[in-house]
């Protein structure tokens, strides 16, 4: 049972494999750190999940776009451009 005023029990996190973790941790700090995530735009609570979404739907994007192009490559036996991570 969870403590009061805590979602999650405590400890709970030691129970996950490192790779998540890590691969979380990364996805967060890219949304921070190249995506603007860091500082909220509006005021409140829903401008900011607004935000957030927005930011996922942009980092899903860039990686499909990352996808199509190494499939398209593959299929056109062409190699691959790399895209910068700042971009």
């Amino acid at each position: 049972m969870p403590a009061p005023g805590h979602p999650v029990p405590p400890g709970a996190y030691r129970n996950q494999p490192r790779g998540h973790r890590w691969r979380v941790e990364g996805a967060h700090g890219t949304a921070k750190t190249l995506h603007g995530l860091a500082r909220a735009i509006r005021r409140g609570i829903e401008n900011m999940k607004i935000q957030a979404l927005l930011t996922a739907v942009a980092m899903n994007l860039k990686k499909l776009a990352a996808a199509v192009q190494f499939i398209w490559s593959i299929i056109a036996n062409r190699p691959v451009a790399t895209i910068p991570a700042s971009a």
